[in-house]
């Protein structure tokens, strides 16, 4: 995934979307890493229930990765949607994909 995890706001590039005069987050840079914690998810998901960290996508900035050695996931943004997806290696599947409002830091919540 890149870079060690450092200072607990480091910029990224900007996901115009939810960050900027009016969006939803404010006019305040968009994060490159962010936190991404799970509770209540079903089997056989549940091992997933904790706190994850999200690096920034390099390739679009409304993105972050995370993975361990049992999951790969994204955090994501897109125009009417927020989201998590979350699949077991190597094959990703099987996979969760939980949808909420467009900029909703608290989906499922």
């Amino acid at each position: 995934m890149g870079d060690p995890v450092g200072d607990p706001y480091v910029v990224g590039n900007p996901c115009t979307l939810c960050w900027g005069p009016g969006k939803a987050f404010g006019d305040v840079p968009t994060p490159k890493y962010v936190s991404i914690t799970f509770s209540g998810l079903p089997p056989p998901f549940d091992i997933a229930n904790h706190k994850w960290i999200g690096q920034q996508d390099p390739l679009n900035a409304c993105l972050w990765d995370f993975e361990d050695a049992i999951f790969l996931g994204t955090y994501y943004f897109a125009f009417g949607v927020t989201g998590v997806y979350i699949a077991f290696k190597p094959g990703l599947f099987p996979f969760l994909d939980i949808a909420g409002p467009e900029c909703d830091a608290n989906i499922g919540a």
